[in-house]
Order: structure tokens, then sequence, then C-alpha cells
């Protein structure tokens, strides 16, 4: 598969269309709400630690997925997305 480099960004061209689609201040924030310690990441891992058999646990993972929706998937879903 080719790589495409694109502002100091390479990718594949599989993936080239949906990096396009985002505008770039969207992009860099939902990357850095994934990689920074304790993103998204993170938070799955820690909800899978978790027997999610107590509240406790079910409030762990909970807490992970409004951390992912509110940081990496909900500013990716409301872009607009522009047409190439």
């Amino acid at each position: 598969m080719s790589q495409i480099t694109r502002n100091n960004i390479t990718t594949t061209k599989s993936t080239l269309r949906v990096e396009l689609m985002l505008n770039f201040p969207v992009y860099n924030y939902a990357k850095f709400a994934t990689y920074k310690v304790d993103g998204c990441p993170d938070q799955v891992e820690l909800c899978l630690s978790t027997n999610i058999t107590s509240l406790a646990d079910y409030a762990i993972c909970t807490e992970g997925e409004n951390i992912c929706r509110d940081n990496v998937e909900g500013p990716i879903m409301t872009t607009e997305v522009v047409e190439l």
C-alpha cells in the first residue's frame, strides 16, 4: 500500500480520505486526547482490569466511556465533513 506525506503526517492511501475530511485542529485534539496520559486507551485498559461486577467497576467503565466519547469520538463525529 502506498504511503502519502501531507503536512508532515505520513499515512497510507486507505486512511488519507478520513484524515483529510477532518480539519486539523479537531484531528490534533482527538489525537492528543487519545495518546495523553490517562487518555482513551488507558481508560479502556482500566475498565478491562476490573471484574465489572460492582457499582464501582461500572462507574470506572462509564467514566472511561464518557472520556473517550467526549474527547475523541465526539469532536470527530460533530465536525463538518468537507467534500473532496
